[in-house]
């Protein structure tokens, strides 16, 4: 069953529906050990879909509790939580069906100081001139489904043709430029509404009388694409799912703070906010550098640079009073 028809009910549930709340907190230690803490909170879709995903491994530890608000709604909550080494790296896999998010902390030490740095990248999930009519309904709330969903249908079928040519185990008579400019001339002269039913109806027979003309191509093919789609699809479902969602980072770091783009700095803790649109089209970067300074070490350097001054001096003059 093909999913993108629902997509645009999708959107517009979210549009009237309540924000899920994403809070990441994370403490680096002078050790350079850091706890990172991810708390969500929302319905049960919002907690369980595949949009924005927790870290799992036997490493974290998650927890799920539910309460009642006042409309008598059941309200999910995920608290996972781990620790990480210095100089770690989390990663969510950006080609996974679910956002990408890139933690980083690093620690370096010289003779007086140590420096604490921290990033976190959330890469773009759209490339505007790719679907600039679904960005802005993303960014402006236009809902019209009629007017995005044949260029989101040709950003996946472009995604699936670019697989597929990249398998050496398919050889095809036709170049994939070919394919993909034959699906948009055919989608520029179809009205939506009958799309979107063909679609929904039976998407192998959908490709299958698209691609007619090209006498050289096999139902094997279609369904290759057929197949190769579902990710992509999975994905793009998956950024209209994030649409509701706010992000909030705090952290804590040792030392003073020399640098970072935080919003706010509240005594150790700094914050972050944001939603959807800061990432939609340009990736979302938050970094931060802070540095102790060690006075004992600092001490134990100057009273070690004064007895090699006075062992310099002391031989010295006994070099000239001799």
């Amino acid at each position: 069953m093909f999913k993108l028809k629902k997509l645009s009910v999708i959107l517009l549930f979210i549009i009237f529906s309540g924000c899920v709340e994403n809070i990441i907190t994370i403490r680096i230690h002078p050790d350079g050990r850091s706890h990172i803490q991810f708390f969500s909170k929302g319905d049960s879709l919002d907690i369980f879909n595949h949009d924005f995903i927790h870290p799992s491994s036997p490493n974290w530890r998650s927890i799920f509790t539910t309460s009642t608000n006042e409309d008598g709604d059941i309200i999910w909550e995920k608290l996972t939580d781990g620790f990480i080494a210095s100089n770690s790296i989390i990663s969510q896999n950006i080609s996974d069906h679910s956002i990408g998010y890139i933690i980083e902390s690093s620690i370096n030490k010289n003779w007086f100081s140590t420096t604490y740095e921290f990033k976190v990248t959330f890469p773009k999930l759209l490339d505007y001139r790719g679907t600039p009519l679904l960005s802005e309904s993303l960014l402006t709330d236009k809902m019209d489904s009629i007017q995005w969903l044949p260029e989101a249908l040709m950003s996946i079928i472009d995604s699936a043709l670019t697989q597929l040519y990249k398998d050496t185990k398919i050889t095809l008579p036709y170049r994939q430029d070919r394919l993909s400019n034959h699906f948009k001339n055919t989608f520029a002269h179809i009205q939506s509404e009958n799309l979107m039913d063909e679609l929904h109806a039976d998407r192998g027979l959908f490709l299958s009388r698209i691609l007619k003309p090209f006498e050289q191509i096999d139902t094997l093919f279609i369904s290759q694409l057929n197949t190769a789609m579902d990710p992509y699809e999975s994905k793009l479902e998956n950024i209209i799912n994030l649409k509701d969602d706010q992000f909030k980072f705090r952290l804590i770091t040792p030392g003073v703070v020399q640098s970072t783009n935080a919003l706010a700095i509240s005594n150790d803790t700094l914050k972050w906010e944001f939603g959807q649109n800061e990432f939609l089209n340009k990736p979302k970067i938050l970094e931060a550098t802070s540095r102790i300074y060690s006075i004992i070490d600092l001490q134990k350097t100057i009273t070690f640079g004064l007895l090699i001054l006075l062992i310099g001096v002391g031989l010295l003059y006994q070099k000239i009073f001799k």
